[in-house]
């Protein structure tokens, strides 16, 4: 991991980290794909067998009331499934232009800047 250093006067700054590149993607890809297999697996049982999410968190002492959390991930309108995601790009997308804020269009930011291979990958496995 890099230090910043303090930058002369006029010069930009070294870079802290490479978070956000598809370098850094792929140079730890194997922490970012367990911890995003871990969360997806993690919605999708909350979503599916809420009164078993609610246990375990009752269980491992997350909250003190088993009937609460039950009832919050029952109520729960989340359905990750049902969303896809390039449409989900593409409306953002479509709103960040509307305002100013990005000059792309969302067709060139989801060829640019996507990659749902790991994402359909995932899916399959979570179907099974």
């Amino acid at each position: 991991m890099k230090v910043a250093r303090l930058a002369a006067p006029g010069s930009a700054p070294e870079p802290t980290s490479r978070r956000g590149s598809p370098a850094s993607a792929t140079s730890c890809g194997f922490s970012a794909r367990s911890a995003r297999r871990a969360i997806l697996k993690a919605t999708d049982l909350c979503a599916t067998e809420p009164a078993r999410a609610a246990q375990r968190l009752a269980d491992r002492g997350l909250t003190a009331r088993y009937d609460y959390a039950f009832q919050t991930l029952s109520e729960n309108g989340y359905k990750r499934r049902e969303y896809d995601a390039e449409d989900t790009v593409r409306f953002y997308a479509l709103r960040l232009r509307d305002v100013g804020l990005i000059k792309s269009t969302p067709q060139k930011i989801i060829a640019d800047g996507t990659d749902w291979r790991f994402l359909n990958e995932l899916k399959s496995e979570l179907k099974a």
